[in-house]
């Protein structure tokens, strides 16, 4: 009996271990991206749409780092409107 507790008990703590180090690593390796904002990382190839700033129209965190690709087929052109466009001083 007391093999088999010892055994339960090693059991649950290689599982608290991995639980603990995959918080961790969802910790560490979190996306430079705003909390419960949009995602920043955006390619765009539709032939209409619109795309907005993170968390628009809040302000996002300084460290945001975003990207959005727009892809046309080869002869087209691409115009973007601005409906509303605001910059740091």
């Amino acid at each position: 009996m007391f093999h088999s507790d010892q055994m339960w008990n090693c059991h649950w703590k290689r599982k608290l271990h991995s639980l603990l180090f995959l918080l961790a690593l969802c910790i560490v390796y979190v996306p430079l991206s705003a909390w419960g904002c949009a995602n920043c990382r955006v390619v765009l190839s539709s032939p209409s749409g619109t795309f907005t700033s993170p968390c628009y129209p809040n302000d996002y965190p300084n460290s945001q780092a975003c990207l959005w690709t727009l892809r046309a087929p080869t002869g087209y052109i691409i115009q973007i409107t601005f409906n509303d466009f605001d910059i740091e001083e």
